[in-house]
C-alpha cells in the first residue's frame, strides 16, 4: 500500500464509529422507531434519556458524515490514480508492436505519453538517469514529463535525443532518422549529429530521406487539431526580427506580374493531375449507390491491380470514424466563384514521397484517391475516384524521398457547409491513409464587402509540362493554373528568403457595369506593429465570364526581409465604391 492511501487507512479507523457504538445506535434507532408509531405525535419526548440520545446521534451523523466523506476521497484518489496511468500503461523492459492499421497510446511511468503511428514498434527500458525508448521503425510523437532531476532518452538506430520535458516527432527509417521539435527543447546526437533543436526545427541523419514539413509529420496523430494549432502560434527559433528601416517599409519590394519573379528555383513537389469532377446539378447521384464508385479502366490494367480485399477494405476506411494513418495525407481546399450559383473547389492532396516506400524500388507510383463530399446533414453531395500508375525515370526515383507528390483535383459545388474525406491507397504496399476536413463555401452574392475567394500564400509554381507522365489533362476552369503553370498552395506557410512569396485570389464585381479597377497589397505585421509592406499593385484585367472577375497575383520578394513570425495580411481595395476584403494569415519567414 502507498504511503497516501495509508494515511487514508488511518484516518478512516480514526474517525469511523466502533462496532459497538454502531450496535448502540442501532438500538436508540430501532428503540425511536418503536415509540414513535406506539405514542400520540402531539406528545413529545422531553425525558432526559431521550435529550441524551438525541447528542449522540447527532455525534453519530457526524462521525457517519466524516466517514461518508473520508471514503468518498479515498474513491477518488485510486481512480485518479488509476486515470493518469492511462489505458495502456507501459512498462520498462516491455517491446510494443503496433498493427498495421492503427496505432497506439502509451502511459510511461514517469507521466510522458508516448502516441505510436501505425506499423511502429519500440522497447522501452531503464537509462542511468530516467527512461529509454528505442524506436525501431516508425514513428512515435512524445509527451514528455518534467523529468526533475531524471532525463527520457529516445534513441533510433543512429539518433540520440534527450529531453526532459517537451512534444517532439521521432521517425525512424531504413535509411536514417528524424527529429522533429513542437514544443520545448531536445538534444539530438549522433555518429552524423549533434545540434540542439528549439520549437519549429527538424533534423535529418540521413540528407536522403529529407525533410518532411511538422505539419505533415503530425498529421497522423490522433491530437492532430492540437499540434497544428501549437505549429501555427511557433515564433521561429532563429534570431527575432527586428522590424525593417523607415525607408525600405514605405518603400517595399515592389509587386511584379508572375513573369518577373527573380527566385527561380526548382519544384520542390511532384506534379499529378487528377480528374474534374461532376457539376453540381448532377453531382449527387454521380456514383448511385457504390459508395467507392467504379474503378477507372487503367486500375485493371495496372502491374499492381487493386484487389477485391483492398476494395473492401478501401470501403470501409472510408465509412470509418477513425483516420487510417499508414500514408499521411493533408489537403488545402480553396473556393473560386464560377457563377451566381456554383463554386470551383480545387483540392491540392500533399503526400510525402517518404511515404510510398515500394515505388523508389519498383520505379513506379500506383495509388487509389478516392474523395467524398458530404454536407451538413451527412447527405453524399460527390463521389471522386482516379487511379495513378505512374512510371518513373531513375532520376525521379531517387529523388522521390525529399519530394512531395501534390495531387490536384476540381470539384463544383454550391455554396454551403461541407465535410470532404479523402483516401489514398498505396497498390504496391497496399497501405492507406485518409483525411477528412470541413469545408465552409460562403454565398458570396450576400457579402457586404468586397466578395474575393479564398486567398491562397504559395511560393511554388509547377509547369503543365513537368506533370509526371500519365496524368490527364488540367481542368480548362481550374482557377490555379496560370498561364500554363499549376500553383501548388503551400500548407505549413513557411516561407525561404530564397523564394518570392505568392498571393493568389479573385474579386468579383458582380453589379458593376464595366470593369473598376482595383487595388492590392500585402503587410507583414508583428504584433501591432508594422513590418513590412509591399507597394499597391493596381489590377484592372477582367477574365470576363458570367460575372465579372478580377484575378490578383502578386509576387513578394523575401530576401529583404528578416527572419521571424508574421501576420502576413493580403488587403483588396476598390477605390470605387470604397469597399474592401482583409485577409490575414500567421507565415514564417526562414533562411
Amino acid at each position: 500500500m502507498r504511503p497516501r492511501e495509508e494515511d487514508i487507512a488511518r484516518l478512516l479507523k480514526k474517525r469511523l464509529p466502533s462496532a459497538q457504538q454502531e450496535e448502540a445506535v442501532g438500538k436508540r434507532v430501532f428503540y425511536r422507531l418503536l415509540l414513535a408509531r406506539t405514542k400520540s405525535p402531539e406528545a413529545p419526548m422531553t425525558d432526559p434519556d431521550d435529550l441524551l440520545w438525541r447528542r449522540s446521534s447527532r455525534r453519530s451523523i457526524a462521525y457517519a458524515l466524516t466517514a461518508a466523506v473520508a471514503s468518498l476521497l479515498f474513491i477518488v484518489v485510486l481512480t485518479s490514480n488509476l486515470w493518469r496511468r492511462g489505458e495502456n500503461p507501459a512498462l520498462t523492459d516491455e517491446s510494443v508492436l503496433t498493427s498495421n492499421s492503427a496505432g497506439r497510446m502509451l502511459d510511461l511511468p514517469d507521466g510522458s505519453q508516448v502516441e505510436m503511428r501505425a506499423q511502429s514498434q519500440l522497447r522501452i527500458d531503464h537509462a542511468d538517469d530516467g527512461l529509454r525508448i528505442r524506436l525501431i521503425a516508425g514513428s512515435v510523437i512524445v509527451t514528455a514529463a518534467k523529468q526533475g532531476s531524471g532525463h527520457l532518452y529516445v534513441a533510433t538506430s543512429d539518433a540520440m535525443v534527450s529531453v526532459v520535458g517537451t512534444v517532439f516527432v521521432v521517425t525512424a527509417e531504413q535509411t536514417g532518422s528524424r527529429v522533429g521539435i513542437i514544443e520545448g527543447v531536445v538534444n539530438v546526437g549522433g555518429a552524423a549529429i549533434s545540434q540542439k533543436l528549439f520549437p519549429g526545427q527538424q533534423v535529418a541523419t540521413n540528407p536522403a530521406i529529407g525533410q518532411v514539413p511538422l505539419e505533415v509529420q503530425v498529421a497522423w496523430s490522433r491530437n492532430a487539431a492540437m499540434y497544428l494549432a501549437m505549429l501555427a502560434k511557433l515564433q521561429p527559433s532563429v534570431a527575432p526580427a527586428q522590424p525593417l528601416g523607415a525607408a525600405a517599409t514605405a518603400a517595399g519590394p515592389r509587386s511584379q506580374p508572375a513573369a518577373a519573379s527573380q527566385n527561380r528555383q526548382e519544384p520542390r513537389s511532384l506534379l499529378i493531375l487528377g480528374s474534374a469532377n461532376y457539376g453540381a446539378a448532377g453531382q449527387r447521384a454521380a456514383f448511385g449507390n457504390n459508395r467507392l464508385g467504379v474503378a477507372p479502366n487503367n486500375v485493371g490494367r495496372s502491374l499492381f491491380a487493386t484487389t477485391s480485399e483492398a476494395e473492401r477494405a478501401m470501403e470501409q476506411a472510408l465509412v470509418s470514424r477513425e483516420l487510417y494513418t499508414d500514408v499521411s495525407i493533408m489537403a488545402e481546399v480553396d473556393f473560386f466563384q464560377s457563377n451566381r450559383a456554383e463554386y470551383f473547389v480545387p483540392v491540392t492532396l500533399k503526400i510525402p514521397g517518404t511515404q510510398l516506400a515500394g515505388s523508389q524500388n519498383a520505379k513506379r507510383i500506383a495509388l487509389d484517391i478516392i474523395g467524398e463530399v458530404t454536407d451538413s446533414y451527412g447527405t453524399h453531395i460527390s463521389n471522386f475516384r482516379d487511379a495513378v500508375d505512374i512510371q518513373l525515370s531513375d532520376e525521379t526515383a531517387r529523388e522521390l524521398p525529399t519530394r512531395q507528390i501534390a495531387f490536384d483535383v476540381v470539384f463544383t459545388l454550391l455554396s454551403g457547409n461541407y465535410s470532404i474525406k479523402f483516401l489514398a491507397h498505396d497498390r504496391i504496399t497496399d497501405r492507406m491513409g485518409t483525411y477528412q476536413t470541413d469545408v465552409v463555401i460562403p454565398n458570396l452574392n450576400k457579402e457586404t464587402n468586397l466578395p474575393i475567394s479564398s486567398v491562397v500564400l504559395s511560393d511554388e509554381f509547377i509547369s503543365l509540362g513537368d506533370a509526371l507522365s500519365g496524368s490527364v489533362q488540367p481542368s480548362a476552369v481550374d482557377p490555379l493554373v496560370i498561364d500554363g503553370k499549376k500553383l501548388i498552395p503551400s500548407f505549413s506557410r513557411t516561407f525561404s528568403k530564397q523564394r518570392d512569396l505568392i498571393v493568389f485570389l479573385q474579386a468579383y464585381e458582380p453589379s458593376a457595369t464595366a470593369t473598376e479597377p482595383l487595388t492590392a497589397f500585402v503587410t507583414f505585421y508583428q504584433g501591432q506593429t508594422k513590418a513590412f509592406e509591399t507597394r499597391p499593385l493596381t489590377v484592372k484585367d477582367d477574365l470576363g465570364g458570367r460575372i465579372r472577375t478580377l484575378p490578383v497575383q502578386l509576387h513578394v520578394p523575401l530576401t529583404s526581409v528578416p527572419v521571424g513570425a508574421y501576420d502576413c495580411q493580403v488587403t483588396v481595395l476598390n477605390p470605387a465604391t470604397q469597399k474592401s476584403a482583409v485577409s490575414r494569415f500567421p507565415i514564417n519567414v526562414v533562411n
